[in-house]
């Protein structure tokens, strides 16, 4: 299931009530740039509001709202809330699992490693010590 939510900022400007949003494919922006966007700048480009205006400044002050959270991003969106920083850590820590699970399948004929719990953990060691040795 893909990751993604939907992110609205509600705000006034000049006695005019604005509410701006977007729908967020999070793996997109995860695959692409290992992080997420700042959302005050996409969300100024998406609804054409210049970010060089007051109004945009007044956007980034805005109540940002997150909801329609799908996939992995639904455990961090919590009564219009999202903590970005740990659906990343969770995001990269899946992506680990799949690639695991991938060698572990295509090397040892393995075909979940939820049931071979030692086995799994045997591999996210050598991946940690992997990792560990190129810094």
């Amino acid at each position: 299931m893909k990751n993604s939510i939907k992110v609205t900022v509600h705000f006034s400007y000049q006695g005019t009530e604005y509410a701006p949003s977007i729908q967020l494919n999070l793996d997109e922006w995860m695959h692409k740039k290992n992080a997420l966007p700042a959302l005050d700048l996409l969300l100024a480009q998406q609804n054409n509001i210049d970010t060089y205006s007051y109004l945009y400044e007044v956007l980034q002050q805005g109540s940002f709202v997150y909801d329609q959270a799908q996939g992995l991003a639904a455990d961090f969106c919590h009564e219009g809330t999202f903590n970005p920083e740990a659906f990343q850590q969770a995001w990269h820590q899946q992506q680990i699992e799949k690639q695991l699970a991938r060698i572990a399948e295509q090397t040892l004929g393995i075909h979940s490693l939820q049931e071979n719990q030692d086995i799994q953990q045997a591999l996210m060691q050598a991946w940690q010590a992997g990792k560990a040795s190129c810094k």
